[in-house]
């Protein structure tokens, strides 16, 4: 089980970093680090060595921990990784649970486990490795993008301004750090057009990752009233990008009429709570009909977003697309070539 949780945090957390290395890479953002002077680099470093130093100093001399919102994540966080270390599987349907039903998930939680058990658990651990990971990644992709955007920009001006509102997060225990962190991958992706007159897949693939990231990082960005608005407005957005007839989409429906009909017929009649609707021996319950609602929208995006991909992408560049995001498995000895082709061929049959 301790193996299982470390390979599980671990698997995590460089998924977290090889998935912003592909947006930077997507962005040109990485050949913009790359190119910072002297001056620049030395700002970055004494930037994060001044804010971990404050970090350091704040909490020690705290004599009282405060959550900002009562929700206690370096405690949960604790809790969480004792039960990831001792039950995998059990923790990671704990954390699909709370994504579904928590206000707060342990999302957060997942990535932190890894770098707090090296360290760790002290409410300073969990505070820098917060910082570290989630905050000061996401400044810095902020004012990478300023600096592509604008050539003369210089490094440390967005730094002044963030940073106060960012440690204060931070130090009250907020946990939205990583939702600020996908909401800036989206906007490097977004703020770089170039790449949608060719309509490429793999930056298709960021962008919808980045969005669902920062969906599931908080309850409250993902309900049905916020959630399920933000992915029509998304694929409303691709489907006006893409310049194909919506009726060319609607027509995937049909496919999956039956499936969806069974769908919510199935989840109206057969979910127990509170009862709505009660005739002969059917009931309908309001956790019913709001779990029927939930699927046949799933079901009904999911559709649509695959009609998407497929009317505006060749399996050519779908496997191109492919090979360059798993790119660096290569150094994990990962055949990338015959993954992508045998991806490939199985879309040739669909």
């Amino acid at each position: 089980p301790l193996f299982g949780g470390l390979m599980t945090a671990g698997g995590m957390c460089a998924a977290l970093a090889v998935f912003t290395w592909d947006v930077l890479q997507f962005t040109g953002l990485w050949d913009c680090l790359m190119a910072l002077d002297r001056r620049e680099v030395i700002r970055v470093i004494a930037f994060v060595l001044l804010t971990n130093l404050f970090l350091v100093v704040f909490v020690c001399s705290e004599n009282y921990i405060r959550f900002w919102d009562q929700s206690a994540y370096w405690k949960r966080t604790i809790n969480f990784m004792n039960a990831l270390y001792a039950d995998p599987l059990d923790a990671i349907h704990w954390t699909w649970y709370t994504i579904n039903h928590a206000d707060y998930n342990l999302l957060i939680s997942l990535f932190l486990s890894f770098p707090m058990k090296l360290t760790g658990i002290s409410f300073l651990s969990f505070i820098l490795w917060a910082w570290n990971l989630f905050s000061v990644p996401s400044i810095l992709v902020l004012e990478l993008i300023l600096k592509k955007i604008r050539p003369g920009y210089f490094l440390g001006c967005l730094e002044v301004v963030l940073t106060p509102m960012l440690l204060i997060i931070i130090v009250e225990g907020f946990g939205d750090s990583l939702a600020l962190l996908f909401a800036v991958l989206a906007l490097a992706l977004m703020t770089d057009g170039k790449y949608y007159e060719e309509f490429d897949a793999g930056l298709c693939f960021l962008v919808f990752a980045t969005v669902m990231g920062a969906m599931v990082s908080r309850r409250y960005f993902g309900p049905f009233g916020v959630g399920y608005v933000a992915a029509a407005v998304f694929l409303a957005v691709m489907i006006k990008l893409s310049n194909v007839p919506f009726k060319f989409m609607v027509k995937g429906m049909r496919a999956i009429v039956f499936i969806l009909l069974i769908t919510v017929v199935f989840n109206l009649f057969l979910t127990p709570g509170e009862v709505l609707v009660s005739f002969w021996k059917f009931r309908i319950t309001r956790e019913g009909l709001h779990l029927a609602v939930m699927m046949a929208v799933r079901l009904s995006f999911l559709i649509i977003g695959s009609s998407v991909m497929t009317l505006t992408t060749t399996p050519n560049s779908l496997t191109d697309g492919m090979e360059k995001l798993m790119k660096p498995l290569k150094v994990c000895k990962v055949p990338v070539h015959e993954v992508a082709m045998m991806m490939s061929i199985a879309l040739r049959f669909i």
